[in-house]
């Protein structure tokens, strides 16, 4: 599977970096034009990509929000999905 390069969260472009060497991060909003969103997981087909990926994309959505937000938030939806049968191609 070949991975996304750019990805738009409430009408917001960002650069998307699968190789980062941070365990992810998510630029505000407002730095254009360089805006990226890393994630440092491998692509795999398991919950644990499912869950970096849902908590970088929720910083993007909800930048104002605490970090010990996210990460309930990024939890609880990954694992909803990974158990209603979220998998890659």
């Amino acid at each position: 599977m070949k991975p996304i390069k750019t990805a738009t969260f409430r009408g917001v472009k960002y650069k998307i970096d699968f190789d980062a060497e941070s365990a992810g991060s998510c630029d505000p909003p407002n730095r254009p034009p360089d805006r990226e969103l890393c994630v440092s997981e491998p692509i795999g087909n398991n919950q644990k990509t499912l869950y970096y990926m849902t908590h970088e994309a929720l910083h993007a959505l909800f930048w104002q929000r605490d970090e010990d937000d996210i990460v309930e938030a990024a939890q609880d939806l990954s694992r909803f999905l990974w158990r209603a049968g979220w998998r890659l191609k």
